[in-house]
């Protein structure tokens, strides 16, 4: 027996009785914890969120057939999973089932522990699509996996796919991803954007010109003068074992180019204002993506809108760009 905590509630796990469907392809992390939720009849119409693993949840629609659609919501660096709903409802008012990912910062750090994880990663949500019988795999499949990230640390997610892509892909087959929608991202991590990304933190706001932004601001900036000197020393260290943001983030991001997703039609939608991901950021990833050859390139510019928080400015706007798009996705394939 295995005592684990979820949403305050104590949770019985039988470690040695799980078994996955994958035929050996998904592993069990006992340190970090597993598949919370193994009766799938209970999944179907659940009113939340139920959580198979740290930092992933999933919602089922009832009467779940070979041919639902699937979403991947891959969230952004200090979103939590109430955020992430907020951005559902479209997704299941059209019966899609939905996976929720929260982000983290392992791939951060180079260690043989975190690349096992990174790898693992996406176990639980591949066990759970075939789990529910969903086609999305093969030569001829019949439903697609819609991509919907939010940020750098969407893009991430997407990256740690790829590390086990191939192993998945040769016990299913191939993956059907039908699209990609990239909200305010991906960019380049600066000394610049990490002060903004800081002071975001501890304001709630990437958005100057309130008197508490401003007042936070200074304890923020003179904190930050208090610590610069030990901080860049904890830095050159992070660096030495492989913590580095803004390298990083460059090389994830190319992800986007190689063989296996360079083709997905994508969906940018950022904000000129943007302080976080910067507007030519997110345009130089546009034009790229076209390069590359990908089979439909769509973006939607927001004149005045924080970051990752499009939706917020512009609800109706946001949703009636996501559905104009996915009907261009689906004219594709016809």
């Amino acid at each position: 027996m295995k005592l684990e905590r979820l949403g305050g509630l104590t949770k019985m796990f039988r470690v040695n009785q799980l078994r996955s469907h994958l035929s050996g392809l998904t592993t069990i992390d006992e340190s970090s914890g597993i598949v919370a939720q193994q009766n799938d009849a209970d999944l179907a119409g659940s009113s939340i969120p139920i959580q198979l693993a740290p930092r992933r949840f999933v919602r089922v629609p009832q009467n779940v057939t070979p041919q639902t659609r699937v979403v991947v919501l891959c969230g952004w660096a200090g979103g939590k999973l109430k955020y992430l709903e907020n951005y559902d409802a479209l997704y299941r008012e059209r019966s899609f089932v939905v996976f929720y990912v929260l982000a983290d910062n392992s791939p951060l750090v180079n260690t043989d522990k975190r690349a096992r994880e990174n790898i693992d990663f996406w176990n639980p949500i591949v066990d759970q699509i075939n789990r529910l019988g969903i086609d999305c795999f093969g030569e001829n499949p019949s439903t697609d996996i819609v991509l919907h990230l939010f940020s750098n640390t969407g893009v991430v997610q997407v990256w740690k796919l790829s590390l086990a892509l191939q192993d998945y892909e040769a016990k299913l087959g191939n993956f059907n991803f039908s699209c990609m929608i990239l909200d305010s991202g991906p960019g380049i991590m600066s000394l610049k954007t990490g002060l903004i990304f800081t002071m975001a933190i501890m304001t709630g706001s990437t958005k100057p010109g309130t008197f508490e932004y401003r007042l936070k601001s200074l304890l923020g900036l003179l904190a930050f003068v208090g610590v610069l000197v030990p901080a860049t020393l904890v830095a050159t260290v992070w660096r030495a074992i492989g913590f580095d943001t803004a390298s990083f983030f460059q090389r994830n991001n190319e992800v986007l180019y190689s063989e296996r997703f360079k083709t997905i039609p994508r969906l940018f939608m950022h904000s000129k204002t943007d302080r976080l991901v910067e507007f030519d950021a997110v345009e130089f990833h546009k034009k790229r993506s076209r390069v590359a050859g990908s089979r439909l390139v769509r973006d939607v510019v927001w004149e005045n809108a924080e970051h990752v928080k499009l939706r917020m400015s512009e609800p109706d706007r946001y949703t009636q760009s996501i559905l104009s798009f996915m009907k261009e996705v689906e004219s594709l394939a016809r």
